[in-house]
């Protein structure tokens, strides 16, 4: 975890949430924010990607090293979360998930650590029904030009974007976790109702 920060994405609009702020909603006594960076807490840089309105005063931080990063290109979707990101890392790899995944725990998290290697530009689980999940992996900074250049051309869609760049799957398929569930997204009242 010394060679890999950890990058949270929290710029969305919540249009499906009532526009309320995700990373505020309460689950196990904490808000998202703060479940998410307790379980990210062994990684020594953890950077949160926000847009330009966000604040986060009601925001425990506790003695965490976390860095606020805000987007440089707007109301673009993750990929400007991301790009930011990544080019605001001290280190050449980056682990990213997003503020609406209440459910990642850090045992989790570290199986799929376990899987990096210097070879390639994105890790991202293939999910058991078969999708990939471009939210949840590790991204290398060797995927900024790809990104910049993508959102230049308004080319938004990450999961279009990382075909053209050398992918690492990892199989939630038979692994010791319920990826499925450690990987639900919250996204609108009545899911987080279920929780």
């Amino acid at each position: 975890m010394n060679e890999i920060s950890a990058l949270i994405l929290t710029g969305g609009m919540s249009s499906r949430m009532n526009y309320q702020d995700k990373y505020l909603l309460k689950y196990d006594n904490r808000n998202f924010l703060e479940k998410i960076i307790d379980e990210l807490e062994d990684f020594q840089e953890i950077i949160i990607a926000a847009n330009s309105i966000q604040s986060f005063h009601q925001i425990n931080f506790k003695d965490k090293n976390v860095k606020i990063v805000r987007d440089i290109y707007e109301k673009i979707g993750p990929i400007g979360g991301l790009y930011n990101g990544i080019l605001n890392s001290s280190n050449e790899y980056i682990f990213v998930t997003t503020c609406d995944s209440p459910n990642i725990t850090k045992n989790f998290i570290n199986y799929i650590l376990s899987f990096h290697t210097p070879d390639y530009d994105v890790l991202v689980v293939r999910c058991e029904r078969e999708y990939i999940n471009p939210l949840f992996g590790i991204y290398g900074k060797s995927c900024l030009d790809k990104l910049k250049s993508c959102i230049e051309d308004k080319e938004y869609k990450l999961i279009e974007v990382i075909k053209n760049l050398k992918i690492k799957e990892v199989s939630l398929k038979n692994i010791p976790f319920d990826g499925e569930q450690l990987l639900l997204n919250i996204n609108t009242p009545d899911e987080l109702n279920k929780i």
